[in-house]
């Protein structure tokens, strides 16, 4: 059986934070950041860790391998 991994996606992050600015401040990194992420359309996996712990998992972080 095979599992698609489903990859945290920075839409649905900035959506529950309410916008970039806040989704930074919440997490403690800077809108440079954010937008750096946004430009590589990757979350690294660190960051992803913090927001799975910060939404109490309603944002899941990708499986590490």
């Amino acid at each position: 059986m095979l599992v698609k991994e489903v990859q945290m996606k920075l839409n649905d992050v900035i959506r529950y934070f309410g916008d970039e600015r806040e989704a930074a401040y919440r997490l403690g990194y800077s809108v440079q950041a954010i937008h750096h992420w946004k430009n590589n359309k990757v979350i690294p996996d660190k960051a992803q860790r913090l927001i799975q712990l910060v939404t109490n998992g309603k944002l899941k972080a990708r499986e590490s391998k």
